[in-house]
């Protein structure tokens, strides 16, 4: 089986970190008599232990990105009470319905766009709702709406956004991108060679190479899955940033 492709440009610097490391055991098990891919594996091996060395912490924490979750998280349920409180506006129910228009102009005042903002804005704006909609005056509006579980689930979803968020931040501090570049750039260029040479040695001598080929195709195809699922939540809050818009412009 060919060796199969590493979306490397697309990778964070942490994750082409990651799996580099996560290779060096496999293509070490290659014969030895193949110098050459033995050679670039060491390389690539000494960068990654440069990059490590350099962040003062292991690879696995850097790859972790709970912060894009914990966002994508509390976007769904901000999203999903613009919703309900936008129809909840045509209600029958007199009472109801006039609660849901205070709320969502209260949304509306709050920036209805919020998710389309940078992290720590959007934070900015939720907290200042929260602080109003616990105000006596929309009491009576969130009561009618029954708008009180989802106004929990947000904050509820909000709390640990902020601590992942602070953390990144402080990791990120003692990070500046022209250091980091510096040791993940070679990284890069070695997994490149690297997977080159042992495709080619693999077309050359299929069954000397097949195990080899095997595990570093699924840890390849771990990290392209990675690569598919960051594209396929960006294209989603994409859809739902043009919802927002959407309702945005309907107010306009």
């Amino acid at each position: 089986m060919p060796v199969k492709t590493l979306p490397r440009s697309a990778l964070r610097p942490a994750e082409v970190g990651s799996v580099a490391q996560s290779l060096y055991p496999v293509l070490a098990k290659a014969p030895q008599q193949d110098a050459l891919l033995h050679t670039i594996n060491g390389e690539m091996k000494r960068s990654v232990d440069a990059l490590e060395e350099r962040s003062g912490q292991k690879l696995v924490n850097l790859a972790v990105q709970p912060v894009v979750e914990a966002d994508a998280t509390r976007d769904q349920i901000y999203q999903q009470m613009l919703s309900y409180l936008r129809g909840l506006r045509f209600s029958p129910d007199p009472e109801q319905a006039a609660g849901a228009e205070k709320l969502f102009a209260l949304l509306v005042q709050h920036n209805i766009k919020l998710i389309r903002a940078p992290y720590a804005v959007e934070s900015h704006h939720l907290r200042a709702l929260f602080i109003d909609l616990a105000k006596e005056e929309y009491a009576g509006a969130v009561k009618s709406a029954r708008l009180e579980q989802m106004i929990a689930d947000l904050q509820k979803a909000q709390t640990p956004f902020e601590n992942l968020y602070q953390d990144k931040v402080s990791t990120e501090a003692t990070l500046f991108l022209p250091q980091l570049s510096q040791f993940v750039t070679p990284i890069r260029e070695r997994l490149f060679e690297v997977l080159t040479v042992l495709g080619t040695l693999e077309r050359l001598n299929p069954e000397a190479y097949k195990t080899v080929v095997d595990e570093a195709n699924v840890i390849i195809s771990e990290y392209a899955a990675k690569v598919r699922a960051r594209r396929t939540r960006k294209q989603n809050s994409a859809e739902a940033a043009q919802e927002v818009e959407s309702v945005g412009q309907s107010l306009e």
